[in-house]
């Protein structure tokens, strides 16, 4: 099972979060979705280094 989707789709999830916190980085209220946005940035950047390792361990395997 290839993982370029999931890691296609989550690439651009954590360039939303970006946006979205620059955004709440620049107004001077830190609503609760502030915090979500970071423990979402977190669970990306996770999920991410995640799935790259072990696609480029599949890859490796196949040759």
């Amino acid at each position: 099972m290839t993982l370029k989707p999931l890691i296609v789709i989550f690439s651009w999830a954590l360039a939303m979060e970006i946006f979205s916190l620059l955004y709440f980085l620049t107004s001077n209220t830190r609503p609760v979705e502030f915090y979500m946005d970071i423990v979402l940035i977190i669970f990306t950047i996770a999920f991410l280094i995640f799935a790259v390792r072990k696609e480029r361990k599949d890859i490796s395997n196949r040759r």
